[in-house]
C-alpha cells in the first residue's frame, strides 16, 4: 500500500527535539501515541503522509531544535529525509516594579521634601520572568531619557 507523498506503508517517521538542556528526545513509528510525553501527540491523515508533531500547553522547556525524519524503506537504499525547526517559547515578563532603596514605591510616589543639589538617589526597574529578558528605558514626562547611563542587569535597570 503506497501513503502520501510516495511513502510505503513499512516507511516509519521520527520526530525529534533537542531541549535547551541539550537532551535528545526522540518519537518514532507511525503510532500517534508518545510514550511518557502526554502533552505531545502526532496527528495527521497517515494516508496522506501527513505527520504533525502537536504540543499542548507548551511550557518553557519545550523550546529547543525539532527535526522530522523520513526513513524510507530500506531495501530501497534511499538517503534519510530531514528537516529541522527551533521552537522558541517567549515569556511575557511580570509587571515592571519601581524600587528606592530595594523596596516598591508607595502608590508609585517617591517625595523629595527638601531639594538639594547633592542629593542622588537611584530607582531601579525591574521585571522578572520574562524569556528572553526585557529591555528596559526610562521616560520623563513620557520623553525617553537620551544617553542614560545607568546599570542593566537580566531583568533590572538603574537610573
Amino acid at each position: 500500500m503506497v501513503a502520501g507523498n510516495g511513502m510505503q506503508d513499512t516507511d516509519f517517521v521520527l520526530f525529534g527535539y533537542e531541549d535547551n538542556n541539550f537532551r535528545i528526545h526522540n518519537f518514532l513509528g507511525y503510532d500517534r501515541s508518545i510514550p511518557g510525553y502526554s502533552r505531545f501527540r502526532i496527528i495527521g491523515d497517515v494516508g496522506r503522509g501527513e505527520h504533525t508533531l502537536q504540543i499542548t500547553d507548551v511550557q518553557r522547556d519545550d523550546a529547543g531544535e525539532y527535526e522530522c525524519q523520513v526513513t524510507p524503506v530500506p531495501v530501497n537504499n534511499h538517503p534519510l529525509l530531514r528537516r529541522k525547526t527551533y521552537l522558541e517559547v517567549l515569556i511575557k515578563p511580570n509587571e515592571p516594579q519601581i524600587l528606592y532603596q530595594n523596596v516598591q514605591l508607595p502608590d508609585r510616589k517617591l517625595i523629595i521634601s527638601q531639594p538639594d543639589p547633592i542629593l542622588r538617589i537611584s530607582l531601579v526597574c525591574s521585571a522578572v520572568g520574562g524569556r528572553p529578558a526585557p529591555n528596559f528605558k526610562w521616560l520623563l514626562n513620557r520623553h525617553e531619557i537620551p544617553n542614560l547611563e545607568g546599570s542593566v542587569t537580566r531583568n533590572t535597570m538603574k537610573l
